[in-house]
This record gives structure tokens, C-alpha cells and sequence, in this order.
């Protein structure tokens, strides 16, 4: 249910938004990105869950150094519990990753879209938290 109210709430914000973008003739000096994600992965080696998926974040900023080119950061994460083969949460286990990254973006304008392209390269981490409470 999460997922679909995300994917309707990306549609309205696509048809509310891009009208104002696309109406716009000059290059903005910066263009703000912010967003959810979803990353989906599978692993059938993996004993504990092979496969699932990762609600997150995202966001960028691109500052454009000519019509063409910019030179972007682009920040994200996701986040998730981990659980068993059989979708029981193992309390106080959790999978998290960031992204840092930057490089520069290519943006090919035309009078009603605009096509991109970027190489970005940075720094990727991934966390296994886990937390065991005993009492003696």
C-alpha cells in the first residue's frame, strides 16, 4: 500500500511540476532535485532474507557553469529491517547506506524537455547494524 500511495504522489507532483518547469526560457543557475526511492535487491545466497526492497531518499543540487554543463552533488540513502526468511523482524538489526557523490552533468535543452547525462563518482557506505540486550 506505502508503494502505491508513493508512485501517486510522484504522478501529481510530476503533473503539478513540470508544466512550470518546462514554461521556463532562461537556464537556471541551480537546479534543486529531492526525492523518495526505492532500491530492490535480491540475493538467493543469502541466508537470512534473499530479497526485498529499500525505501529511501535522494536529492541533488546541479550548478550549471554554462547552458550545457554543471558540476552536481547528488546525496541519498536507504534504510530497512532486517527480518527472516519468513518476514519476522529481528529486533535491533538494520541495513542502512549512503551515497555521497559528484562530478558533472551534461543537459541537452530543447523548447520542451530537457535530456541529461552525468558521471558522478564518490563515496558508498553500507551499514549491518545489530543490537542484543541480555540480562543475567
Amino acid at each position: 500500500m506505502k508503494v502505491k500511495s508513493l508512485i501517486g504522489i510522484g504522478c501529481f507532483m510530476t503533473c503539478v511540476v513540470c508544466p512550470a518547469v518546462f514554461a521556463q526560457e532562461e537556464v537556471p543557475k541551480a537546479e534543486l532535485f529531492g526525492g523518495l526511492s526505492i532500491m530492490s535487491f535480491e540475493d538467493p545466497d543469502c541466508a537470512i532474507h534473499p530479497k526485498g526492497s529499500m525505501p529511501g531518499w535522494g536529492a541533488s543540487v546541479a550548478v550549471n557553469i554554462d547552458p550545457n554543463f554543471a558540476i552536481k552533488a547528488d546525496f541519498s540513502g536507504v534504510y530497512r529491517s532486517v527480518s527472516d526468511r519468513s518476514g519476522n523482524k529481528i529486533d535491533g538489526s538494520a541495513v542502512k547506506q549512503h551515497n555521497i557523490l559528484g562530478g558533472m552533468q551534461y543537459t541537452k535543452r530543447f523548447n520542451d524537455i530537457n535530456v541529461f547525462g552525468e558521471a558522478l563518482g564518490g563515496l558508498v557506505t553500507v551499514k549491518f547494524y545489530s543490537y542484543a540486550l541480555a540480562f543475567i
